[in-house]
């Protein structure tokens, strides 16, 4: 819903237009691994895909990836090695043109993932502002810590640009990353437990619970998570899984984002790390309920998308949400409903389909109707069978992810055994060279 910004529109409009001018122009320099496996291939996409959303945030001016990749092939021909050193990433930065350079690393300790990034100030030849966010090592995983670090890395020019941070009051809250996604500790004791959203969307006909409204595939009904943590409630659950059904039986909603929202009661940072990690939660649990992890990607907002008034608590309870964007294979129509274990039979059509289609050598076809399986009856044995297709269609990360899951909810066993040395197995062949 568009709001009124009538009076700082005219504040802007008698101010000098600079803004263009403070905008940074970035250099983005490819991702360096350490004690994690990823191919250059993997680690140049990142990269681009760090540029990508960093030049998303209107915060900043990216340097195209051609021309700062000639810049570093020109370089590497003089020096032989790599740009991964400050004084490099500096010259380099300079040389395209650039007022700042961004490096960002992947460190693997024990079972995860940290992504690190700093943005150097090129002027100054100075270290500027750091953003560090944990998560899986899949890439994946990876990814969503990508988007939590850019994300951050936004706001703080944003707090910048407005001539510097929020109160020292909002700032109190400093946030853990614990959980699956980044868990963050509690706003300051005046918060309140959040109370559910008004008056929702009806649901389309027929639809049960979801109606497509623009280019947004709204629920009937709010996700709920605990009082200032991104741990979604189980009241919720049910609503996910309808969720995930409709979108597994829709495979022509080809992209989506899920976007995390708050209301604006703590600092900026803290409510768009909230935020980020809420999505994040939605969209890890839309994964293990059977959706293709590459259809989704996940992004929190914070306070910048408020549909009402923070005002009123009802006001609050609304700008409080995650929403589910479709970004690509919209419907000119609602999408079909999903198809319940009623409405099947039951998952065991889908699960026989799977075994035929593994039996044939056809694994891509295999992976789509186990998955199909598991959002209609969400078995351990068929995340082992999802876990089987990954492996063979060489997705190692995807499998040793799928088959951890299974060893998390069958612990133990002849199967579970060798899911496990499946996973040793599979880790191996990610350190080889």
């Amino acid at each position: 819903m568009p709001r009124c910004w009538c009076l700082p529109l005219l504040l802007l409009a008698s101010a000098p237009a600079r803004a263009e001018e403070k905008k940074p122009v970035v250099a983005v320099f490819e991702i360096q691994a350490q004690n994690v496996v990823l191919s250059p291939v993997v680690l140049s996409a990142l990269a681009t895909y760090v540029a990508s959303k960093l030049a998303e945030t209107g915060r900043y001016e990216v340097v195209p990836q051609d021309k700062l990749k000639e810049a570093l092939t020109e370089n590497k021909k003089k020096t032989y090695k790599d740009c991964y050193s400050q004084s490099c990433q500096i010259a380099i930065g300079q040389e395209v043109a650039a007022n700042k350079a961004l490096s960002t690393k992947v460190l693997k300790l024990g079972s995860r993932c940290t992504v690190t990034s700093d943005l150097f100030d090129l002027r100054k030849a100075t270290s500027g502002t750091s953003a560090t966010a944990k998560g899986e090592c899949s890439e994946d995983g990876i990814q969503s810590s990508i988007d939590l670090v850019v994300a951050k890395l936004a706001a703080s020019a944003g707090a910048s640009a407005r001539g510097g941070t929020s109160p020292a009051k909002e700032d109190a809250p400093a946030p853990v990353a614990k959980p699956e996604p980044p868990v963050a500790k509690p706003e300051p004791p005046v918060a309140k437990p959040e109370p559910p959203v008004a008056r929702p969307d009806p649901p389309a006909p027929g639809g049960r619970g979801l109606v497509l409204a623009g280019n947004e595939l709204r629920l009937a009904a709010p996700i709920h998570f605990e009082t200032n943590k991104p741990t979604i409630h189980r009241q919720s659950f049910a609503l996910l899984d309808e969720l995930a059904r409709t979108l597994v039986a829709n495979p022509q909603l080809r992209r989506l984002r899920v976007e995390g929202h708050s209301d604006n009661r703590g600092s900026a940072s803290y409510l768009l790390e909230l935020s980020q990690a809420r999505a994040s939660a939605v969209r890890a649990y839309l994964v293990r309920r059977g959706v293709d992890g590459a259809r989704l990607e996940a992004v929190g907002y914070g306070m910048m998308k408020p549909i009402a008034p923070n005002l009123t608590a009802a006001g609050r309870a609304r700008n409080r949400r995650v929403t589910i964007v479709v970004l690509e294979g919209a419907p000119a129509a609602a999408p079909a409903p999903a198809p319940t274990p009623a409405a099947s039979g039951d998952a065991r059509a889908h699960f026989q389909r799977g075994q035929r289609a593994y039996s044939e050598g056809r694994y891509a076809d295999a992976l789509l109707a186990f998955r199909a399986a598991f959002a209609l009856q969400p078995l351990p044995a068929l995340e082992f069978n999802i876990a089987r297709c990954h492996e063979q269609l060489g997705q190692l990360a995807e499998a040793i992810a799928a088959y951890r899951r299974f060893i998390a909810r069958s612990p133990t066993g002849a199967t579970t055994d060798h899911a496990r040395e499946r996973v040793r197995q599979l880790e191996a062949r990610q350190r080889a060279p």
